[in-house]
């Protein structure tokens, strides 16, 4: 059997990542206005993190797609990593990141003019994490900041994908 060339590779990578993605539970809205602001005040959406920025550095590329909050009228669940200084941790605890899920949680969105939208969530039944701040643009990008008690603030950037 013959060894597969770099450009058949790169065709197979492609034609697998397509079918993967077909089966994910959420879809691509980046590019439609309308379907961006129908999703965020649907409150049943996917926030995906492409970098994440810690406080006092740089730019971090975020290998793995599973870093997400995912947000449904309901819930929402944070999978983050953290980079940057904490400042108390939970007694033994022996996992890093921001990670929770919280049933308790205040939600609002306010309209930017031209820009887009500012949306904080505040967890209530979460003593880390005060609040979450998310800014997306018209286009489906997004910015995540989040604020904890006992951490340094964190800022993602992603995209936001609706629930099929």
């Amino acid at each position: 059997m013959k060894p597969m060339n770099k450009y058949g590779f790169l065709c197979l990578l492609l034609v697998t990542s397509s079918i993967i993605t077909s089966f994910l539970p959420f879809k691509d809205i980046k590019e439609d206005e309308t379907a961006v602001e129908t999703t965020i005040n649907s409150k049943h959406y996917l926030f995906q993190a492409l970098t994440a920025t810690p406080l006092g550095g740089g730019l971090i590329q975020l290998n793995s797609s599973n870093y997400d909050l995912v947000v449904s009228p309901g819930s929402i669940q944070c999978y983050l990593p953290f980079f940057g200084r904490a400042y108390s941790a939970p007694y033994g605890s022996s996992e890093g990141g921001i990670k929770f899920s919280s049933t308790d949680f205040d939600y609002s969105v306010k309209k930017k003019t031209k820009r887009g939208w500012s949306i904080v969530i505040k967890p209530n039944d979460n003593y880390d994490v005060r609040f979450l701040r998310l800014e997306v643009s018209k286009n489906g990008y997004a910015s995540l900041t989040v604020i904890s008690t006992d951490r340094q603030q964190m800022l993602f950037n992603g995209t936001i994908a609706a629930a099929k």
